[in-house]
């Protein structure tokens, strides 16, 4: 398929955009803001990618936004709470990381099976 410049040109505008045309808000450090400039423009990368291999939109964006579900139970370091309660010493790291993992199978369970069976009813699939 070879490099696509529009996908890519769009989700570094994004990125531009963001990280120097929006002021950066009140009460938000610089450094946050340029991160979040990176993600979004990163999310946009791979949707514009999805995209552009023929991906259908809605699909491929509830599929995106049910994949970040799965990223934020497998690590302690996932989302921005998971530092605080792994710090916490409530538990130990190889105990996170099996929660994790059986967390991400329950996910994938539920979106297959009871996923399926809502895009059907729904007439999207």
């Amino acid at each position: 398929m070879g490099f696509r410049l529009a996908p890519a040109t769009v989700a570094c505008a994004i990125g531009l955009v963001i990280w120097f045309v929006i002021p950066v808000p009140e009460g938000v450090a610089p450094n946050a803001w340029h991160l979040l400039a990176l993600f979004v423009a990163t999310i946009a990368a791979f949707y514009g990618a999805g995209i552009a291999l023929g991906a259908p939109v809605l699909p491929f964006a509830l599929l995106m936004a049910a994949a970040s579900n799965i990223m934020m139970t497998l690590t302690h370091y996932a989302t921005g709470t998971s530092p605080v309660i792994f710090g916490s010493g409530y538990t130990t790291l190889g105990e996170w990381w099996k929660a994790g993992f059986m967390m991400s199978l329950v996910l994938i369970i539920v979106w297959v099976v009871a996923g399926s069976a809502w895009w059907k009813l729904l007439g999207y699939w």
